[in-house]
């Protein structure tokens, strides 16, 4: 990376900073937490991918290890009519993206100029107390002309404990419980278990949505 184009560049107020470079490295990643042991802990990248847990039992998503930060993970979709597709975490090559990132909270924003849309993600863990990752995504319309889209939203759920990554990952995925409702996914395993023995499931996850 050349002197003239930084990683990143801090904000007025010194402590956030924004980054388009970032975009361009999928091996990065940011952490998002509560303020207790209890609470949600998270990584994301520029790309959305990375994980989300509260222990090493409590997996939302599956666990990632560095090189799992090249596959995605959450992800954000809008269906215009004539157009196509248009994800927030990927783009062509007349597209543009930036990260901003401050006191744990991270916010990704892609425009798609062939689409006339600006796409945004801001990602934090509240510190209220909830073991949730909220997700605010804005659409934005950059063109002269009004647009209909269709929104949809990616983020597969795991739903086990960091041995199940490696130990009986296929059985385990047999014992999920879903409900689809009109908001989200709910998944409930029915069963906890690893090479230290099995006991029944008392973890519900779940993604939701509102409008």
């Amino acid at each position: 990376m050349s002197p003239s184009q930084p990683l990143y560049q801090f904000s007025d107020d010194g402590v956030s900073f924004r980054s388009t470079e970032a975009t361009k490295i999928r091996s990065l990643y940011f952490p998002l937490c509560g303020p207790d042991a209890q609470s949600t802990k998270s990584s994301i990248t520029p790309f959305l991918s990375g994980d989300i847990k509260i222990d090493k039992h409590h997996f939302l998503t599956k666990p990632a290890s560095r090189e799992d930060l090249r596959h995605d993970v959450r992800n954000f979709f809008v269906y215009l009519k004539g157009k196509g597709a248009f994800s927030l975490t990927q783009g062509g090559p007349k597209d543009s993206a930036q990260v901003e990132a401050g006191q744990l909270w991270h916010k990704l924003t892609r425009r798609h100029k062939s689409a006339g849309v600006e796409l945004e993600a801001l990602n934090f863990v509240p510190v209220s107390g909830e073991a949730v990752e909220l997700m605010r995504i804005t659409v934005k319309n950059i063109s002269r002309q009004s647009i209909k889209f269709v929104p949809t939203l990616s983020l597969p759920i795991f739903g086990r404990g960091l041995p199940n990554k490696h130990d009986h990952e296929h059985v385990t995925a047999l014992l999920h419980r879903i409900d689809q409702m009109p908001n989200g996914v709910i998944v409930q395993p029915t069963m906890v278990f690893n090479e230290e023995g099995h006991k029944d499931n008392q973890t519900i996850y779940y993604v939701w949505g509102q409008t």
